[in-house]
């Protein structure tokens, strides 16, 4: 056991019981969930999808999935794998980034830190912006008294649904942003659905680059400065390119898209069918073919 703990040194470990609460801490950056319900750590907008987590774990003895647990005063991103042994759940954590704020104002509603796609909003009052003043206002109330609110609101006359976080400042996050696109990328149900979401992600972080995913590409194709790797089981299916220069963070966003697009692509079936459109054949090294598929026969 302790063999292959070492191979897992990576991820947090938690033993849960049939009910999902939190039996043994093997690891783990809080141990105050001990004995309590693994789902309390987990996000409101992703609790759903950690029950589904949960009872693929005790119904199919496996079960996995990306969420948002509670981390300090804010989120991180965690890849999640359940496995049943037994009567205990084994969850296995990976983190894979932290969920920073679309947006931040001050109590009184001025924003003093953005996202860059909230740039418009930098310098402004949100009573000023926000369709619903007294909305606005209970939500902030809320956000204040409990630590925490979600809602919606009309911004810049675009409905959003979003978190407050309030400490000394109100720090927005805004469910349309990025994590949701990342979220996109793991849901989609095929590979038309998984390049088409990494297309919608990229557009939130670089203006000039270039994705391949199998067959299908966007952008033009030349010598990048960044070049990130789309796998499929160890296999490269994919690209992302970068032609400038970014920052940290930016790059480190374009890292986790690449990462889900990977993930995404090992779970869809229809690659195979993808490969069947094209007519390929293997040969040896004496130049004899030893392989062709069907599409090559016709």
């Amino acid at each position: 056991m302790e063999e292959i703990l070492k191979l897992l040194d990576d991820h947090y470990i938690l033993k849960l019981d049939e009910r999902g609460n939190v039996d043994e801490i093997i690891s783990f950056y809080d141990d105050s969930i001990f004995h309590e319900p693994f789902i309390e750590m987990v996000s409101n907008d992703d609790k759903k999808k950690a029950a589904k987590i949960f009872l693929d774990a005790l119904e199919n003895n496996y079960g996995k999935g990306i969420i948002r647990l509670r981390r300090g005063e804010g989120y991180s991103i965690f890849d999640v794998k359940m496995v049943k042994s037994n009567d205990i759940i084994l969850l296995l954590a990976r983190e894979i980034g932290r969920e920073k704020p679309s947006f931040i104002a001050d109590l009184l509603g001025n924003v003093v830190e953005v996202s860059d796609e909230w740039e418009a909003l930098l310098n402004q009052n949100l009573f000023d912006v926000v369709e619903g003043k007294e909305k606005l206002l209970a939500a902030v109330r809320e956000a204040v008294e409990k630590g925490v609110y979600d809602g919606n609101a009309f911004i810049n006359e675009k409905e959003v649904r979003f978190r407050i976080k309030a400490t000394t400042h109100l720090e927005f996050f805004v469910e349309e942003d990025i994590y949701r696109l990342l979220e996109k990328i793991m849901d989609a149900g095929n590979a038309k659905e998984i390049f088409n979401s990494i297309q919608e992600a990229m557009h939130m972080v670089a203006e000039d680059f270039y994705i391949r995913l199998f067959d299908m590409e966007a952008g033009t194709r030349k010598e990048a400065v960044y070049r990130y790797p789309i796998l499929r089981r160890g296999e490269v299916v994919g690209e992302i390119l970068l032609y400038e220069d970014m920052d940290e963070n930016d790059l480190t966003m374009v890292k986790m898209i690449s990462f889900l697009s990977s993930k995404a692509s090992e779970r869809i079936k229809e690659v195979y069918n993808i490969l069947n459109d094209f007519a390929f054949y293997k040969i040896d090294v004496g130049g004899n073919i030893i392989y062709v598929n069907p599409k090559f026969e016709k």
